[in-house]
């Protein structure tokens, strides 16, 4: 069984620590509400942290997450 709350603690150590994937990883957990609170603007920042340590699935993914709030946000009529 996965221990959600020790993988988190250990995601921020190593986000901490200068890990290019766990950023990556407390991201998909915040976009999917997994052991923690649903929150795409903070899944967004872990992506984008990713990213900008050369991990360009953290890019990609904060990408396609800012596209799509840019589209829900838009006024509609």
């Amino acid at each position: 069984k996965i221990n959600l709350k020790e993988a988190i603690r250990l995601y921020r150590i190593s986000t901490k620590r200068g890990h290019k994937i766990a950023p990556y990883m407390l991201g998909q957990l915040y976009e999917t509400g997994t052991g923690v609170a649903k929150d795409l603007a903070e899944a967004i920042k872990w992506y984008q942290l990713a990213g900008e340590r050369n991990f360009s699935s953290g890019k990609k993914r904060s990408d396609v997450l800012l596209k799509r709030n840019k589209r829900q946000a838009r006024p509609t009529g």
